[in-house]
């Protein structure tokens, strides 16, 4: 997918990811595990960013909250 962005004279990609559907599945272990298991840097020019809507993050534990926080290199909260 890089390869083909700078194909096309782009300089790398950037992914949106919608965490919704680990919450709407009820699969909130799962999420946290994926994200965890996911780098927090690539050495390609890949922009990765994750979305959480208040009320799924506020789902969350204390403790998951700040493993997902911790893993990220920047949060923002809108």
């Amino acid at each position: 997918m890089v390869d083909y962005a700078k194909a096309k004279g782009k300089s790398g990609v950037s992914m949106i990811s919608d965490k919704g559907s680990f919450s709407f599945k009820h699969l909130i272990d799962e999420l946290v595990n994926f994200e965890l298991s996911i780098p927090s840097k690539y050495d390609i020019d890949l922009k990765r960013i994750c979305i959480y809507h208040q009320k799924d993050f506020n789902r969350l534990s204390k403790e998951q909250k700040q493993k997902l926080l911790n893993h990220h290199l920047i949060s923002i909260k809108i």
